[in-house]
């Protein structure tokens, strides 16, 4: 099997793999420090005096497009 593919797309390819590739570490670190620990009611009643964790936790939702209100 050859895959076909026009030359002048190779460069936005490969910063686009770049780009999937940096923001998977950025998910993969967000996932295991977000999940190790135990989400229930009570965690996420204070995330409003955790700034840094909220803040966290936004940033995963951003980056799995959930939206948030």
């Amino acid at each position: 099997m050859s895959l076909r593919y026009l030359p002048e797309h190779v460069p936005q390819v490969v910063q686009s793999l770049s780009l999937a590739r940096k923001e998977a570490e950025h998910l993969r670190y967000s996932q295991t420090t977000l999940f190790a620990l135990p989400l229930d009611r009570a965690w996420v009643q204070a995330l409003g005096q955790q700034p840094a964790l909220a803040e966290k936790v936004d940033a995963q939702l951003v980056r799995l497009g959930i939206a948030r209100d």
